[in-house]
């Protein structure tokens, strides 16, 4: 507490300082946004979306990681909810919730999470066209004046 190198949370009188509130600021925030997110998550249970589930995140015998216990959107279910339901969701923020959810999820199997996990001796996928194909010729030109 008596390190000098620190930012001081406190004035000479006690007095919460502007590095301290906006310390506040920020984790009331987070805690209104985690309550937002536990009601918008408690909407997608009332109406059957969510179903425990493991997920690879990588590729089977590459260095994947199987992850057990996890509650993701049932596709199915999300089908066949009927326009009321839908509407509702879309207005409360929770169907917006279920896209991020999806876009995670692909982020998670395919994405830089995957990538890390996978082991050393799997080759990458090639990064570019000219890599994919094994050209070098990019020898092409547009003439938009004729």
């Amino acid at each position: 507490m008596e390190r000098p190198d620190g930012l001081a949370l406190f004035d000479d009188q006690g007095q919460a300082t502007e590095t301290l509130q906006q310390i506040q600021k920020v984790l009331t925030n987070l805690e209104r946004e985690n309550h937002r997110t536990l009601g918008l998550v408690a909407e997608l249970e009332a109406v059957g979306l969510l179903a425990e589930r493991q997920i690879l995140v990588g590729e089977e015998g590459k260095g994947g990681k199987r992850l057990t216990g996890i509650r993701l959107v049932d596709e199915k279910a999300l089908a066949a909810l009927d326009a009321d339901t839908l509407a509702k969701l879309r207005t409360s923020g929770a169907l917006a919730l279920v896209y991020a959810h999806q876009m995670s999820l692909n982020n998670l199997k395919d994405g830089l999470l995957a990538q890390m996990t996978r082991t050393p001796d799997v080759a990458d996928p090639p990064m570019s066209l000219d890599e994919l194909f094994n050209e070098g010729d990019d020898d092409f030109a547009f003439d938009f004046d004729s």
